[in-house]
């Protein structure tokens, strides 16, 4: 009877543990957005300056916009930036995200050539 008990306690203790990051709503640090609602980049760089940002700030506490970050991208020939607003860490560029959108549901760029594709210049 005790190791029936001990294997239901530690089942139940798995499967909470198995969960705890397939949540969109995790407490703490680690909180991801939904895969399927997120804003496609135009750019690599932009991407990687939000990346970046995310990776260092974390988290933004406040009500009234600050900038966190501005970045002169060479791609889109415009100003990035990373702000804050409303608790959210924010992202607005002209080309790949004009009206600004969250950071952590910024996704990477779409690729355009698929690996091991031949240019068309080249011969076989």
């Amino acid at each position: 009877m005790r190791y029936l008990v001990a294997a239901i306690i530690i089942y139940t203790m798995t499967c909470v543990w198995a969960t705890g990051c397939t949540s969109s709503h995790t407490m703490g640090i680690h909180e991801r957005a939904d895969q399927p609602a997120g804003h496609v980049m135009q750019c690599q760089k932009c991407y990687d300056q939000v990346v970046e940002t995310v990776r260092k700030v974390h988290r933004f506490k406040g009500r009234t916009r600050a900038v966190i970050k501005r970045h002169m991208c060479p791609s889109c020939n415009t100003e990035a930036v990373v702000y804050g607003e409303n608790n959210t860490l924010m992202f607005q560029c002209a080309r790949c995200a004009p009206d600004g959108v969250p950071c952590d549901s910024c996704r990477p760029p779409a690729t355009t050539s698929q690996p091991g594709a031949s240019s068309p210049g080249s011969q076989s």
